[in-house]
């Protein structure tokens, strides 16, 4: 129903429509409740899609941080394995190990009492 402003002008016709901000809106007692129930509804939905994105962010860290770990173990792994191998071709190439010859006799010697060595052939 519309609402008219009466002013002091004469005018003919039915006057000035005055805006009001003022409106009256009833909802019932099962639509209020539907509406509640809806918007709670809602933001569950927003809810449990941001928990699962949450979680699902926390399985690929999880998961990234398990190859980081196996791979760092498989690096520190090959570059023990490089060292050594670098080691015994250092060794077995140098002029100092070059110059060594198989002896002709060896001895070996161990304790038999607390300060006297024993020989043996």
């Amino acid at each position: 129903m519309p609402h008219y402003l009466i002013t002091n002008e004469n005018k003919s016709g039915v006057g000035l429509k005055a805006h009001t901000l003022k409106q009256n809106f009833y909802v019932g007692r099962y639509s209020l409740m539907f509406l509640v129930l809806f918007f709670v509804g809602i933001l569950s939905f927003v809810y449990l899609v941001h928990f699962n994105g949450t979680a699902t962010r926390g399985y690929e860290i999880a998961r990234l941080e398990y190859e980081r770990d196996e791979l760092l173990n498989k690096r520190e792994q090959n570059n023990i394995s490089l060292s050594e191998s670098q080691t015994l071709e250092f060794v077995k190439n140098s002029s100092r190990i070059q110059q060594m010859r198989t002896p002709k006799e060896v001895n070996y010697y161990w304790p038999v009492k607390d300060n006297e060595v024993a020989l043996a052939k």
